[in-house]
């Protein structure tokens, strides 16, 4: 299987329960959802250690980090 070439960006962010913006990431759309999230995951928790709960959409599918 070859990397699909798609064009594009998709950007993921990371909300508080007010809406407000803890951090994003931007990286180029040929990058699945699931391994963009592990990287997202891990610097929000950098940024804000208290986090201890995590809602996604649907495009995050599987488990990201060990319960």
């Amino acid at each position: 299987m070859g990397i699909k070439k798609i064009k594009g960006r998709k950007r993921h962010i990371v909300v508080d329960v007010l809406g407000l913006l803890i951090c994003v990431i931007v990286q180029s759309a040929n990058i699945s959802d699931r391994k963009a999230a592990q990287g997202l995951i891990a610097k929000a928790l950098t940024l804000c250690a208290g986090i201890q709960l995590f809602w996604a959409d649907g495009g995050y599918t599987g488990q990201l980090m060990n319960g």
